[in-house]
């Protein structure tokens, strides 16, 4: 089991791009680009493939420390490809989908889980949650930019 045996979905937010799913994807999946776009990554390591792969571990350089990060899943067809990431002492999840929602628009969703446990949940959502939720605002919105700036080969 790659990801958290049980969670509880803590976040969840979502925002549509001007931009298709294959550009989209190499934008948020890419870890190359992840120090760009989502706040608080300083940079990233050990990074073995562009793309995630399932069981694959890279360190992530944070502002307040360090955190080892492995790819906890993934499925895709033509119009929906999801992901997920989950840290290595198994606290946190962080699922990432996106959906073509029209010509040349993808939406990408992204939901924060936690480890289900009535203590942590409780914790977690007074003092934590207001926190994560803004940082992931910021990020969706500098995701924006990085995805204009993608060009794919061909």
């Amino acid at each position: 089991e790659l990801g958290l045996p049980e969670k509880a979905k803590m976040i969840s937010l979502s925002r549509e791009y001007a931009a298709d799913i294959i550009r989209m994807f190499h934008a948020a999946g890419n870890f190359n680009y992840r120090s760009r776009w989502k706040e608080g990554v300083q940079h990233v390591e050990g990074i073995s493939h562009v793309l995630p792969r399932v069981g694959m571990r890279f360190r992530c350089q944070m502002e307040n420390g360090e955190e080892m990060i492995y790819y906890s899943s993934y499925a895709h067809d033509d119009d929906r490809v999801e992901f997920s990431e989950t840290d290595e002492a198994k606290k946190n999840s962080t699922y990432y989908t996106l959906e073509t929602t029209g010509d040349n628009k993808v939406k990408l969703t992204i939901d924060y889980y936690i480890r289900k446990n009535f203590f942590q949940q409780a914790l977690f959502t007074l003092l934590k949650k207001k926190k994560i939720k803004e940082e992931l605002k910021r990020s969706m919105t500098r995701l924006e930019q990085v995805v204009k700036e993608i060009k794919l080969p061909g």
